[in-house]
């Protein structure tokens, strides 16, 4: 591959999370437009192709990523301000704007523990809860108590609405989207949540609240009691993360006696892919490279290639399905015809047991 853009964490350039006071943040964080959805840190492709392929760059040679863009620099700082034990304490972060754009470019899917599991940004979310554990020793707080701040700080995030039972999306987002965006709705602090307690030592799974269109959170350990539910033969304690005031085992009235289903936030694949095309004679040849990012083996993980022009899809291809585990990385090639006419682009997609996992689509080019 001539690219190389997988990127280890501690490539990212950013700084990690610390309990001081600073200066408010003044910085417009991006937010959905009208119709829901995101606005990316980078420009799309134009859906549009030109009228023809004159000034156009070559297929040949295009090649992409799904992984964080290395090329793009900056970064997102951002203040949390929280009551807690009858004082504010606060915490700031620095988040780098190629994560903040790599996780609004993922496909959204069901599998909720996946938003936990994706390890790009654990460097940050482990600052968290390294500054929560930093405050309860010095402070002299229990592990019960620090687990009841790591709430109050989600709780004080803004959400779009602000009452228990907030209700799920089609949007959900990941922990460092949340952290950036200052909020969400009520998946999107439970999955921050989850990654915080998990980074804390804690075993946590989230529960989904179908009856009441609701998401929170179970947290295991002997130093919890009250309200729970068992998983595997594992009590877990009702966390909720949504409005303020709620402590570990504290269950709001319309939740109490609502069948939970679990969703396991320490077993899940995420899957990136780096991929090149080379055109020769009358042939595309693709070559992909696939890597995990999650925690988890994928098992029936493949590419597929489609090259589309303004009336269609004119070639496809898709790898034969492999395993990838965290310690490879999967190589795999493909050869299409090459199309008669363009202008034409390329449509990337990771599939994962036959389902549409994560994906992009490069902009136009000249056959």
């Amino acid at each position: 591959m001539r690219r190389r853009r997988f990127l280890a964490t501690a490539l990212l350039a950013g700084s990690v999370a610390g309990c001081t006071t600073t200066a408010p943040d003044r910085t417009p964080t991006p937010r959905p437009s009208p119709d829901g959805a995101r606005t990316p840190t980078t420009t799309a492709a134009p859906s549009t192709p030109p009228a023809d392929t004159t000034g156009l760059p070559r297929l040949d040679g295009l090649d992409g990523s799904t992984a964080p863009d290395p090329d793009i620099e900056g970064a997102f700082d951002r203040e949390f301000r929280q009551p807690f034990g009858g004082r504010e304490t606060v915490f700031t972060l620095s988040v780098p704007e190629a994560l903040y754009d790599y996780y609004s470019r993922r496909t959204r899917t069901g599998a909720y523990g996946s938003y936990v599991s994706d390890t790009y940004d654990d460097e940050y979310v482990r600052s968290l809860a390294d500054a929560l554990r930093e405050y309860g020793n010095r402070e002299g707080l229990s592990a019960r108590e620090v687990v009841n701040h790591a709430m109050v700080f989600v709780q004080h995030l803004t959400y779009t609405a602000a009452a228990v039972g907030t209700g799920f999306d089609e949007y959900p987002k990941y922990p460092v989207e949340t952290l950036v965006d200052r909020g969400g709705d009520c998946e999107d602090t439970s999955v921050l949540l989850a990654a915080i307690l998990e980074a804390l030592g804690y075993d946590t799974v989230l529960l989904a609240l179908f009856d009441a269109n609701h998401m929170a959170l179970g947290v295991a350990g002997d130093a919890f009691s009250g309200y729970g539910y068992t998983f595997e033969n594992q009590r877990y304690y009702y966390v909720e993360t949504t409005a303020p005031g709620w402590r570990v085992g504290e269950v709001p009235p319309d939740i109490e006696g609502v069948r939970a289903t679990f969703q396991p936030v320490d077993r899940n694949p995420v899957l990136v892919v780096a991929w090149e095309l080379r055109v020769g004679g009358g042939e595309v040849r693709f070559e992909s490279l696939l890597r995990n990012v999650g925690d988890a083996p994928a098992d029936r993980a493949s590419v597929q290639l489609d090259l589309e022009t303004e009336s269609g899809v004119v070639a496809r291809g898709r790898t034969d399905p492999v395993t990838v585990t965290r310690s490879t990385d999967e190589r795999q090639r493909l050869t299409l015809r090459r199309p008669d006419a363009g202008p034409v682009r390329a449509r990337v997609a990771i599939g994962l047991d036959g389902i549409l996992h994560d994906g992009q689509r490069s902009d136009w080019r000249a056959p």
